[in-house]
């Protein structure tokens, strides 16, 4: 059955291209700012790139093509307001219903707006099939964000049910089956939405993602190559490249892409923190130190955050700053032993076995702990004059 949906390809350097030939002209002055984004794109300066889309939009302000390369842009380099109000106004502005929308409804996924993205996009009744798979399957990446797995399963049916060859419907699928830990279903509706759309960016996303976590480096990487080779403006895509090079240790590799995104888009959270992890991984703890400090607040949301900052902060002797972080993380993730064997190696350090032996006991109450933790807690206890429980 041939897809009721109009191909996904038209982003933001497409368009560009299509902007630039003779069948959609725009303003004649709108061309120089045009061709100059298109240069900047070619240098990796995606911010610069996008400054020359703005001056574009501004000679030729009623270009609906125009107003969506730029909210495109903007969502591949993580300004959501801008790309809302691009997307709006391209839309205002007779861009393609399903399309525009999409753009729209991803820039309220970027600021975890799920909630309002609820509120504003119910499924059009009997409007185009195309618009009511786009905001289906967005209704359904919301409602896993929100936990809302049942909720999410209707969704998804839906977009499936209104939209069938909809690569975005698939990958709400995708998004559906990992919630429910099902990772072989999750690839296979990966693939059914790469084989509609072989260049659709959350789809290229997704599979990496599932390979990496699989084991298969090599396959993640070239994925994700394939993926910046056709939209170098992804950051997202070239920061999981860069995690999936550290995991490999391909430190230098990975320098690259993080040292790229943050040329490209200044103090970016993610990139500043991989930043710092590679910093740490090199023992250059001066450079990550200034990386942590750069994110401030932000660190607090990063997975492993705090531990990097004890890790960090003790390296260069600040122990009670070094404290304060082990602290925090242990109580964040009780569960890793890295984090209680952290904090009770420091509390050792400061004099305090018993406050040691506390830190590893709450770890032994989580569960089986290694040998290395019960020899730690064992030495605390008698540390403390509590030999008979060591």
């Amino acid at each position: 059955m041939a897809s009721p949906l109009p191909p996904r390809r038209a982003r933001w350097p497409l368009l560009l291209a299509g902007l630039l030939s003779a069948g959609l002209a725009v303003a004649p002055a709108a061309a120089q700012p045009l061709e100059r984004a298109r240069a900047a794109q070619a240098r990796g300066d995606m911010r610069a790139a996008q400054i020359e889309l703005r001056n574009a939009v501004r000679q030729d302000p009623n270009s609906a093509a125009l107003r969506a390369a730029l909210a495109q842009l903007s969502l591949d380099i993580g300004d959501a307001d801008t790309a809302e109000k691009e997307a709006r106004a391209a839309l205002e502005r007779g861009f393609d219903q399903a399309r525009g929308t999409a753009l729209l409804m991803r820039s309220y996924m970027l600021r975890s707006r799920h909630q309002e993205l609820l509120r504003d996009f119910p499924i059009p009744a009997g409007g185009p099939p195309a618009l009511a798979g786009e905001v289906a399957a967005h209704r359904a990446l919301a409602l896993l964000a929100l936990r809302e797995v049942e909720q999410a399963k209707a969704a998804v049916a839906e977009a499936l049910r209104l939209a069938p060859g909809s690569a975005q419907a698939h990958i709400a699928a995708s998004s559906l089956a990992l919630a429910q830990n099902d990772k072989a279903l999750a690839m296979a509706e990966t693939e059914r939405s790469l084989a509609l759309d072989p260049d659709l960016p959350d789809a290229l996303l997704r599979r990496a993602a599932l390979l990496s976590d699989r084991g298969d480096t090599a396959e993640a990487v070239a994925t994700l190559d394939r993926l910046l080779a056709k939209w170098p403006a992804q950051m997202q895509g070239r920061l999981m490249r860069a995690e999936v090079r550290l995991r490999a240790n391909d430190l230098p590799a990975a320098k690259q892409d993080v040292e790229a995104v943050l040329r490209a888009a200044g103090n970016h959270p993610a990139a500043l923190y991989l930043r710092a992890v590679l910093a740490a991984r090199e023992q250059d703890w001066r450079r990550a130190d200034e990386a942590l400090q750069r994110l401030g607040s932000t660190l607090g949301s990063m997975p492993e955050g705090f531990l990097v900052l004890a890790t960090v902060k003790r390296a260069l002797g600040q122990n009670a700053q070094a404290l304060d972080a082990a602290g925090r993380y242990a109580a964040r993730r009780p569960e890793d032993p890295r984090g209680a064997k952290l904090l009770a190696v420091m509390e050792m350090e400061a004099g305090r076995p018993d406050s040691a032996a506390g830190a590893l006991e709450r770890l032994l109450q989580r569960g089986p702990v290694d040998a290395e933790a019960l020899d730690m807690l064992g030495r605390a206890r008698a540390a403390a004059g509590r030999p008979r429980e060591a």
